[in-house]
């Protein structure tokens, strides 16, 4: 914009805004003009108010991106017609409706303000609904929306700061004040007036005002004749920042040209625009100075993805948020910003990863005292009073050890950003909270550049930026221009009407732009960017490999080569070219993975460092094969015990070899305490072992219907104790602990379950009372299993007068796989209460007639396999007998015929035990071979397999 006025040097060229805030601190009332960061955090603040005073009549329905604007107006208008219309004096009635207190509404105010902010027409129905008066013709809804807008106003002037469209009203009220002698204005490479500057200058009938409109606000050209202009069609998103790279220039001697106002000596060699221009940056950063150019990005990012950003909204989230998340707790410390070391960090976040009822105060306080920084955090997160303290951090980031010059700017700009938002929340007097909801989509700039390449021309320059940033630069500010991205997805024109324009349009505020017509003016600045060529770039298909199309401006600079554009004669089809252009295309494609990925040329060969012959899944080299199958540690002065796996780890290693691999030596597991089954399985056990340690105390040899109503009562006492000591566990070690009212319902119906049980437990093995519980074979027996010394526990052995003994192994469930009929070497099923029952046999001279598991979830039962010459089948219900029961006849010794395996319900008890045992042999022997090649016996065993992309998965 040029302004001129009567006398000498009376001739400014500056921006509208600018101008206005030239003027507003010469004429204006005081007030600072606000910033978007401070409108956000006021809006919100706002809004807050107004959900406080009206209650829950304005939560929870207002969408600020909702569909169609036609739709929204019919829903609307039904909305008003059921509404209470206003009441005798002229005020409105309760407002049935409500207004969500969502970042979308809040965004939406806060657009509408900036755009509209000392408008006539907006100003009159923002003050009408700030005085609790439906506004006519609008909804209620948005009747509401004003009201918030009003009290936005309220507290924007108690804050002592003004809307930039509202103080280009005050001057204009004021203009023959502010302009005596009257002045010409010229809009030079303007866009249509919006309503603010259309408002300013009608007012202002003094000025003397010409619009020049932007190049291409009617439409798009041809570029100028002296420039090389040329089109790149990658043929896919992969292909694209490797093709950009190939199609920079090279550095030349003459037709240098200089970034405005950084000198001759700074040449732009390049500028690539695109429209994720960090990421492109990334790809081609190390390739940019192979090829003599130094190169920079000039970009945004979230303030939550810078390192400081992500540490404190961490940490914002601990402080206000319930229930709080452990795992904010730990992205908040990540050096550097938290003041702790990676180790410390590293052992905070195991313990509360370990922690599921972590103690948020506790662990605050522990890390205030561990780290004075973390303090001075946890401060600034917490009071926008604090914000004193942002010199803290900013000293940290210039201190920074490794870090670039570009990193030191981002955590700056994360600061400085942080420092607006608190200041705004200062003035008006809210808390963090607010600060926190705007911060969320704030986005901050970001400026990295490499140094200049060894061999390289000092100041020749490769920029990578946005299009509208690339627009800003100036005419013949480069030597090259690539503009990549222009496909209709990335660059749409269609202008789609939403609740803003909806609510503009009823007070008679109409659009004065358009999305394409701000596409064709941004494009025409991108022609006039460079002094040499310009590069077209449009990837033929998007990341999911489908077709794509040209923006609307391509099309439109395309069209302006062709004598008839109505015509598709003589475009080419892929391309969508006249024949003037093919013959200087540019292309690449995606098979070139290395070179793409590289972004180097494709005829240049991955350089081969090693050859790594491939090796099958669950292979282990010989030299490694020791390492598979470790000696059993046991205590010092205990004789060694060499290689004797657990029964899990048999019965794993039998469901899948790869698995047990996986899980045992690998260790392969989730890092955090859950609340699953495993954990329910032991809080179950734990509660069983007590019960019927407390029942003997009392007498009972077994709960049978004498006693089963006392057994119910203190098997409930037994477990609400058991529940209460659970929290007071090691964190980590198998606790069953529930952290919200979800998981407090699962505890209370696993108690109840147990309780339950007890009418199963009358009915089983009358005859049979618990005389082991818990027992512990610890290998130092000298009780031998295989040929190896045994390790294990039994959850229970139950015996009866005559020296018969059954084992039994506690499940929450049984299944098939529990069972003996049609089990053989091949798929043996569970195997662990066989096991249990021949070493109990040895040690304490039982006659074992039983192996079996009995579920005290919520389908009781049985399942394993006894002796009928000993138990009756009416002594053990729940139980597939004819799955389970045993030959009565002795079985021969062999095996079946070549290639078959005797299957185990074919053989007398002793029989199975004996064969099981020597299927362990066998078992352990392939184990301590290092045989852990992937072969699941049934698809049951890939279940809770943590090798999610095996390829025998489900097989």
């Amino acid at each position: 914009m040029r302004l001129s006025e009567q006398g000498l040097f009376s001739q400014t060229v500056t921006t509208f805004n600018a101008w206005i805030t030239d003027l507003w601190e010469l004429h204006g009332d005081g007030r600072g003009l606000v910033d978007s960061l401070q409108r956000r955090v006021i809006m919100q603040a706002a809004f807050e108010q107004l959900v406080a005073e009206e209650g829950d009549d304005v939560l929870e329905a207002f969408d600020g991106n909702c569909g169609p604007a036609a739709q929204r107006a019919e829903a609307e208008q039904d909305a008003m017609r059921e509404s209470p219309k206003k009441a005798e004096d002229g005020s409105a009635g309760p407002l049935d409706c409500a207004l969500t207190l969502s970042p979308g509404v809040v965004k939406m105010a806060a657009s509408c303000v900036r755009a509209a902010a000392g408008v006539p027409a907006f100003e009159r129905a923002v003050a009408q609904a700030g005085d609790g008066h439906l506004v006519e013709g609008l909804t209620p809804r948005e009747s509401l929306l004003l009201m918030g807008i009003a009290r936005y106003n309220a507290l924007l002037e108690r804050a002592g700061l003004v809307e930039l469209g509202w103080a280009a009203s005050f001057i204009a009220q004021a203009h023959g004040v502010v302009f005596p002698r009257g002045a010409s204005v010229l809009l030079a490479n303007a866009a249509p007036l919006d309503w603010q500057r259309a408002h300013f200058f009608d007012e202002c009938d003094n000025l003397q005002v010409d619009i020049q409109l932007a190049p291409g606000s009617q439409g798009i050209g041809t570029a100028d004749p002296a420039l090389d202009v040329s089109f790149a069609f990658p043929s896919g998103r992969y292909a694209q920042p490797a093709l950009a790279l190939d199609l920079v220039s090279m550095p030349s001697e003459a037709g240098n040209a200089a970034v405005p106002g950084q000198g001759a000596e700074q040449v732009v060699a390049s500028v690539i625009a695109a429209k994720d221009p960090l990421s492109l940056y990334k790809h081609i950063e190390q390739q940019i100075a192979k090829r003599g150019f130094s190169g920079s990005v000039i970009a945004q990012v979230p303030f939550h993805s810078t390192d400081f950003g992500r540490n404190f909204m961490s940490l914002c989230r601990v402080l206000h948020e319930n229930p709080w998340s452990s795992d904010d707790l730990s992205d908040a410390l990540r050096p550097p910003f938290a003041g702790l070391g990676t180790a410390d960090v590293l052992e905070v976040d195991r313990a509360l990863r370990l922690d599921r009822i972590a103690d948020r105060t506790a662990y605050l306080d522990a890390l205030c005292r561990a780290s004075d920084t973390f303090s001075q955090l946890e401060d600034l997160a917490d009071d926008p009073e604090a914000d004193i303290l942002l010199g803290v951090f900013e000293q940290i980031a210039f201190n920074a050890k490794g870090r670039s010059d570009a990193w030191r700017a981002e955590q700056l700009s994360a600061a400085a950003a942080l420092r607006s938002c608190t200041a705004a929340a200062r003035r008006v007097g809210v808390g963090m909270k607010a600060c926190l909801a705007v911060l969320e989509d704030v986005a901050v700039r970001v400026s990295f550049e490499s140094g200049l390449p060894e061999g390289g021309l000092p100041g020749r320059r490769v920029i990578v930026t946005t299009q509208a940033a690339a627009a800003q630069m100036g005419a013949a500010s480069c030597e090259q221009l690539v503009v990549c991205d222009l496909t209709s997805d990335d660059y749409p024109v269609a202008d789609k009407g939403d609740a803003a324009e909806t609510l503009f349009g009823k007070l008679g505020l109409h659009p004065t732009d358009s999305s394409l017509s701000r596409a064709r003016r941004t494009f025409a600045a991108l022609q006039s960017l460079p002094s040499k060529s310009l590069v077209l770039m449009r990837p033929l298909n998007d990341w999911d490999g489908n077709p794509t199309y040209p923006s609307a401006p391509l099309q439109e600079f395309v069209d302006a080569y062709r004598p008839d554009p109505s015509s598709t004669d003589d475009l080419d089809e892929m391309y969508q070219l006249p024949e003037c252009f093919l013959a200087s295309m540019h292309q690449r494609g995606e098979e070139w993975l290395y070179a793409n990925a590289a972004a180097c040329a494709p005829e240049k060969e991955q350089p081969l460092h090693c050859s790594v012959k491939p090796s099958g899944l669950g292979h282990v080299p010989s030299e490694s094969k020791p390492l598979v199958a470790l000696e059993r540690s046991v205590p010092e002065g205990q004789e060694p015990l060499g290689f004797c796996p657990s029964p899990s780890q048999v019965e794993t290693y039998l469901e899948c070899p790869y698995r047990w691999f996986a899980q045992s030596r690998l260790r392969i597991e989730t890092l955090g305490e859950e609340f699953g089954a495993l954990e329910r399985g032991s809080f179950a056990h734990g509660v069983l072992q007590e019960f019927y340690v407390q029942a003997a105390q009392l007498g009972w040899r077994k709960v049978n219907e004498s006693n089963l109503e006392q057994a119910k009562r203190l098997m409930r006492s037994v477990a609400d104790a058991q529940e209460l000591m659970q929290a007071d566990k090691e964190p980590g070690s198998g606790r069953y602990v529930a952290a919200n009212q979800i998981e407090r319902r699962q505890v209370s119906a696993c108690k109840e379950q147990l309780v339950n049980y007890l009418d199963f437990e009358a009915q089983m093995l009358p005859g049979f009372h618990p005389q082991y519980l818990e027992f512990a074979i610890s290998g130092q027996e000298g009780v031998l299993y295989a040929g190896r010394p045994f390790v294990g526990m039994v959850d229970r052995i139950d015996v009866d007068d005559k020296g018969n003994a059954v084992i039994l192994d506690y499940k929450g469930s049984i299944g098939p796989a529990h069972e003996i009929a049609g089990k053989d070497e091949r798929s043996p099923g569970k195997i662990q209460t066989r096991m249990y029952a021949q070493v109990v046999k040895r040690m304490l001279g039982l006659n074992v007639v039983g192996a079996l598991y009995v579920c005290y979830g919520r389908n009781n039962g049985l399942a394993g396999a006894y002796d009928a010459r000993v138990l009756e089948s009416a002594h053990l219900p729940g139980m597939r007998h004819d799955k389970c029961r045993c030959a009565v006849g002795a079985s021969p010794a062999a095996q079946g015929g070549q290639g078959e395996a005797l299957v185990f319900a074919n053989l007398t008890f002793d029989e199975m035990l004996d064969q099981t045992e020597r299927l362990v042999g066998d078992t352990m022997d392939a184990m301590q071979e290092g045989v852990v090649e992937p072969r699941p016996a049934t698809p049951d065993a890939c279940v809770y397999c943590p090798i999610s992309t095996c390829p025998k998965r489900g097989a």
